[in-house]
């Protein structure tokens, strides 16, 4: 395959690799996420009849450095190299799918070439902290979809009632409903699906992940037996934006189902 020389800018950023998908004989098309905050799709052409230019750098929930070639229509990867493969991750299928749900959010959820620098640092730092095993992958998770729809502007504020007005501090119980997207006082009565009660220790915390400097957030706490309900809501709120199953999050659904049996 031939590209015009003309109109084409060489560059090496760092990405981490969010899908692949084999295409011809030997093509690999790569999703990934660079340095700069813009989701991308890449060809790595003879990708996989190469043993030297890009050594486990295609495995999805990698951190790489690429070296690309940017053409008018289309991003030609030329190498790679590996930085981090997040192993311990990847070893154990439970914290492989909740990567898999930080993958997937971003793949589905923003487009493509559209640069924001606070959302790679966010990816990145997830990906750290799934892999080093130390918090509960369900809890970084939440803080992660959390933070990434605040990032990509769907986020709503939480600290008053979307009817009334009332502030966060003057009730106890709130509810958040997702059609239409908002959060009001346990008050008033919402008629429709897909929404939960929570309390103010909910809201406080989704306040903190919202507004707090990005390396604190990861030490937040919430009571233990609010993180699933909470997880859930928040996935099925991704699957309200893209229209459909988020999988890898159906997936960790089959998965705790079989564990319980």
């Amino acid at each position: 395959m031939r590209y015009s020389s003309s109109a084409r800018t060489s560059e090496t950023t760092e990405a981490i690799v969010l899908k692949v998908r084999e295409v011809r004989e030997a093509d690999v098309v790569v999703w990934f996420l660079g340095e700069g905050g813009s989701l991308s799709r890449g060809l790595a052409i003879n990708a996989r009849k190469s043993s030297r230019r890009f050594l486990n750098c295609l495995e999805p929930l990698s951190l790489v450095t690429f070296s690309l070639v940017r053409y008018p229509s289309r991003i030609v990867l030329k190498e790679g190299r590996l930085q981090e493969a997040f192993l311990h991750l990847k070893e154990d299928h439970l914290l492989l799918g909740f990567g898999n749900v930080v993958s997937e959010t971003i793949v589905r959820c923003m487009p493509e070439d559209d640069p924001h620098a606070a959302r790679f640092p966010l990816a990145v730092e997830a990906l750290q902290w799934l892999s080093a095993g130390r918090l509960d992958p369900m809890l970084i998770t939440t803080i992660f979809l959390v933070r990434f729809m605040t990032v990509e502007g769907y986020c709503p504020s939480f600290d008053r009632c979307a009817i009334c007005g009332s502030l966060l501090g003057a009730q106890e119980r709130w509810v958040w409903q997702l059609a239409p997207l908002r959060c009001v006082c346990a008050t008033h009565h919402l008629t429709g699906s897909l929404k939960w009660e929570w309390d103010r220790e909910v809201l406080r915390f989704l306040q903190s992940v919202r507004l707090m400097h990005l390396e604190k957030t990861w030490h937040l706490g919430l009571s233990s037996s609010k993180r699933q309900p909470l997880f859930m809501s928040l996935c099925r709120w991704v699957e309200t934006i893209i229209g459909g199953e988020l999988k890898s999050y159906r997936w960790l659904q089959k998965m705790a189902m079989s564990q319980r049996r």
